[in-house]
């Protein structure tokens, strides 16, 4: 791959950003930048991303206090980054993939390489040219690293979920934080070439009809304040507890994921939550929901009744 642009003999004199201790790699995350301004062009949020990541100002002290915040300096801790930002027709390389952000996706960096995609909002479509740049960042890598070119629907706290090509909003740490970049718009312009079986997409149908036919209890958290605004509830109250029903529900476990949706807990090593086949009815506590997909069979174990 051709970067026009290659940031790394700056962002290497900044050790706070990056860290050794790559494992391995087995798959790519893909984010979004997401400055929060609507409409601003692709080439300008990566502009402003490129610009970031090159920053002296992007970090967060060991008090866990942000640059902005008045952050001291002299005891920087760690600074949001990627290993590659994609916007406007272009690619710049930030951090090499022999080494890990400090922080990008928690826990998960250790195992992939992380992707910035260029989007001002949740929703705006991406500029058609990053998409294909992606698809061939995403070829070149799963060519030199051996992993499948298929999305995964969930990677755990323990990296169970690999290999492939997953969004922060499915990473447990996405999840803890509530993320939904890089969202179901980059999914809809982005077509893999390990696409779901009939018989997955089967099951994700089934699932789809469970949710938006019996609806979801959601249990307010701030982790989850952000989505349901998106979905049109203008001003959730942490701790309360709101329904949802018919397409509104189906939309948010379509951001949030339906295994977080249904209080889902992951108990194998290799699972797609998107791929769960059962009979109509929110599980019960406990429960455990068997799948088999390609031949091989699958444990889900129901954590509790809402999300």
């Amino acid at each position: 791959m051709k970067y026009d642009s290659d940031i790394w003999p700056v962002v290497k004199d900044h050790p706070w950003k990056w860290q050794a201790g790559r494992v391995d790699i087995v798959g790519a995350i893909v984010h979004a930048t997401r400055s929060g301004i609507a409409g601003r062009p692709a080439w300008l949020e990566y502009t402003s991303a490129v610009n970031w990541m090159l920053s002296p100002h992007n970090f967060v002290d060991t008090n866990g206090v942000p640059a902005s915040k008045g952050g001291d300096p002299n005891r920087k801790w760690y600074g949001g980054m990627s290993h590659l930002i994609i916007g406007g027709g272009q690619v710049c390389r930030v951090i090499p993939d022999e080494f890990v952000p400090r922080f990008s996706a928690g826990v998960h960096d250790f195992r992939a390489v992380s992707i910035e995609m260029a989007q001002g909002v949740n929703g705006e479509a991406f500029d058609p040219r990053d998409i294909e740049l992606l698809r061939e960042v995403l070829d070149e890598l799963s060519g030199q690293y051996g992993f499948p070119l298929r999305r995964i629907a969930f990677v755990d706290g323990w990296n169970n979920g690999w290999p492939g090509i997953v969004g922060h909003e499915d990473t447990a740490q996405g999840r803890g934080q509530g993320k939904s970049d890089p969202g179901a718009r980059l999914w809809e312009q982005l077509t893999l070439e390990d696409e779901m079986t009939p018989e997955e997409k089967a099951r994700l149908a089934r699932l789809e009809a469970i949710v938006a036919g019996n609806g979801l209890n959601v249990d307010v958290s701030e982790g989850n304040v952000g989505t349901l605004k998106e979905i049109g509830l203008q001003a959730p109250i942490v701790g309360t507890t709101i329904q949802l029903t018919g397409e509104r529900a189906l939309e948010f476990a379509r951001l949030r994921g339906f295994s977080f949706a249904l209080g889902l807990k992951l108990a194998i090593d290799r699972v797609a939550a998107l791929e769960v086949g059962r009979t109509p009815g929110t599980p019960a506590p406990g429960e455990e929901i068997i799948i088999t997909i390609g031949g091989e069979r699958y444990r889900l174990v129901a954590e509790k009744e809402t999300a």
